[in-house]
């Protein structure tokens, strides 16, 4: 996607420890 990513109805930065909680997220 863009420089967001969409997590939990939430547009949150993606930032490499970010991407860490958000694959556990998906």
């Amino acid at each position: 996607m863009g420089p967001f990513d969409d997590v939990g109805g939430y547009d949150v930065p993606v930032d490499p420890m970010d991407d860490l909680q958000c694959e556990s997220c998906q």
